[in-house]
């Protein structure tokens, strides 16, 4: 299978409860002492929401999806100033000719903003030797999109997947360091770091960060034995 990078950018990570000064209704969350605004999410889903407009397939134009990524990035921010990453900067108008759209969107400007971030930080980290907490989760995620894992060794032995695995612990790590809060209202919230094309062609998530809400892989998920395998 050909691997594919989800989002330009992972298992279960309980959010903090809103509390205090950061329980804000106009807050979606917060990410240290900056507040992600409810209007900035609306703003961008309303964008990619509407007609003919090329949409940012990988992080999706739920609510949930656009919050977690804006969440993520502000992680990446953090991290990168922190360890004094080298950046190569990517322009907004660049992100939305992926889009193949000439209109700029809020979500491209999110992207210049974010993605040399990320793609900084996970040059940056060591792969991780996946637990047997991580396959479990591993397998528990596929399977609940409806496949099943003919040899998990071979995707967690992958080095690729590995170093997904230690961008995953990386911002788990950091949403605690810089106490991350979402608003109820966006949970189920979570941010894909890798996902394959399955054989039909769809993408398949592997890695998972949880930002909020039900974790996919907390229960073990049966499938059917004639699912598509990985």
């Amino acid at each position: 299978m050909r691997r594919a990078l989800a989002a330009t950018a992972l298992a279960a990570v309980a959010a903090l409860a809103l509390t205090g000064c950061r329980s804000e209704p106009i807050a979606a969350a917060y990410v240290g002492d900056t507040r992600i605004e409810n209007s900035q999410v609306q703003k961008v889903v309303d964008e990619v929401s509407k007609p003919g407009v090329a949409k940012p397939g990988q992080v999706g134009q739920s609510k949930q999806g656009i919050a977690s990524f804006i969440v993520v990035g502000e992680l990446a921010l953090r991290l990168c100033a922190e360890q004094k990453l080298t950046v190569q900067p990517v322009t907004a108008a660049e992100f939305a000719a992926q889009r193949r759209s000439n209109e700029v969107l809020e979500f491209d400007r999110l992207q210049e903003k974010y993605a040399p971030c990320l793609a900084a930080l996970e040059e940056s980290v060591a792969p991780a030797v996946p637990s047997e907490a991580d396959v479990k989760e591993m397998t528990a995620l596929v399977n609940g999109q409806g496949f099943r894992i003919n040899n998990a060794e071979r995707i967690t032995g992958d080095q690729e997947f590995r170093k997904k695995l230690g961008l995953r612990n990386t911002l788990r790590e950091a949403m605690t360091k810089y106490n991350v809060t979402i608003n109820p209202l966006y949970a189920p919230a979570s941010y894909v770091v890798m996902s394959d094309e399955g054989p039909n062609g769809a993408a398949v998530k592997l890695i998972v960060l949880q930002l909020a809400g039900a974790n996919p892989a907390v229960t073990d998920r049966p499938v059917a034995e004639d699912a598509p395998a990985l």
